[in-house]
């Protein structure tokens, strides 16, 4: 009878804390991070609402993700329904930024939403725009070389 009781209250407390997991009204965005090259370092991903599309501090959601061994990386993300951009960056040396060379291109793997590439320019927020609707929502995004 004490096991039952205890696999009860454990089973409760599971629900329970499944039920707070995820914050009220908020949608799971599962990204799914390709071709890491040199799986040591740290996968940053921002996201951004348009009227701040790559403003540095203005993000709704700036998290990191260690790197292991992995050339692939599954990243979870919630957020309230809406329209927003994906950039993302590999932190291969983990000094905790994207290098950059004497033009201002990234020297470490990057990538956004929709798999913009951009050319000779910073991407504007449509190319890399996507809807957050009810349900979850997985984008798969491949990094540059």
């Amino acid at each position: 009878m004490k096991k039952f009781i205890l696999a009860l209250i454990s089973l409760m407390a599971l629900v329970l804390v499944c039920s707070f997991s995820v914050p009220n009204g908020k949608q799971k965005v599962s990204v799914v991070v390709s071709n890491i090259k040199k799986p040591k370092g740290t996968i940053y991903v921002s996201v951004f609402k348009e009227q701040f599309f790559l403003d540095k501090g203005k993000e709704v959601l700036k998290k990191g993700f260690k790197v292991d061994v992995e050339k692939t990386k599954q990243l979870a993300l919630y957020l309230d329904p809406g329209t927003y951009a994906i950039a993302i960056y590999y932190d291969a040396n983990n000094n905790h930024k994207c290098d950059l060379n004497f033009l201002g291109v990234p020297t470490e793997q990057y990538a956004f939403s929709n798999n913009f590439k951009p050319f000779m320019s910073r991407p504007n927020f449509n190319d890399c725009a996507f809807i957050l609707g009810s349900g979850e929502k997985t984008l798969g995004i491949r990094l540059l070389d």
